[in-house]
Order: structure tokens, then C-alpha cells, then sequence
């Protein structure tokens, strides 16, 4: 009996297993019914139109809102990393490169020891890879 509710408990993960992109995708189906709900709801009986079309018109509202937020955010973010590459492009040509650059970060703001550990771990995965 225990060997058969063994092979039914792995059975059923493998199946699972299987099937974790449906599942996946049925529970963020659920997840978006259920918080869109009170919004298709509320237009429904004040707005007095068909449930599909405020369906509709609660997707397209969230469709907008992710569109303006990326429009928002990205723009910033692009710039952000490509000022970073660009500083550590400068960083690693200076005399001294990176490791130079990170003592002087490490002893501004106390982190001597995270230098150490840094450097040592840096000189470590170098000797290994030859």
C-alpha cells in the first residue's frame, strides 16, 4: 500500500512536472480574474455595459498603465547602466584598474575587509581557470 501511494505521489509530480507551464499560466489567469474582478464589476453596474466590454476595457487599462510605467522607467534605466559601464570602462584602464579603484571605494566607506575578501576570491577563481 505504501509502495502504491509512493508511485501515485511521483506520478503525479512527474505529471506536474509536465505541465508546469499550463499550470503556470492557469494560475496567472486566476490571479488576473481575481484582482480584475471589483474593476470589471464596478463598471459593469455603474457603467451599465456588457461584461466583455468592460472586460475589455479593464485590460486595455492595464495594458496602458504597464506601457506608461515602462515608458517611465526605462528611459532612466538605460542611461543609468550605460553611465555604470562607462565607469567601469574608466576604472579598469586607470593605472591600478579595478582592484585599485575598489580599495579606494572600500576605505572611503570603511569596507577594508570586504577588499580582502574581494581580492583574494579574484585571485583565486584567476589561478583556477589556468
Amino acid at each position: 500500500m505504501v509502495l502504491a501511494t509512493a508511485l501515485v505521489f511521483v506520478g503525479a509530480l512527474y505529471l506536474f512536472w509536465q505541465l508546469r507551464l499550463i499550470v503556470r499560466w492557469a494560475l496567472i489567469a486566476v490571479f488576473l480574474a481575481v484582482a480584475l474582478d471589483p474593476a470589471v464589476t464596478w463598471l459593469n453596474r455603474r457603467g451599465h455595459m456588457p461584461r466583455i466590454v468592460a472586460i475589455l476595457l479593464v485590460f486595455l487599462a492595464l495594458l496602458l498603465a504597464l506601457v506608461g510605467l515602462s515608458a517611465l522607467v526605462l528611459p532612466p534605466l538605460v542611461g543609468q547602466v550605460r553611465s555604470f559601464v562607462d565607469t567601469l570602462v574608466q576604472l579598469a584602464q586607470q593605472p591600478g584598474g579595478a582592484e585599485q579603484a575598489l580599495r579606494q571605494f572600500a576605505n572611503r566607506y570603511g569596507l577594508e575587509f570586504l577588499t580582502k575578501l574581494v581580492i583574494d576570491w579574484r585571485h583565486e577563481q584567476t589561478t583556477c581557470q589556468r
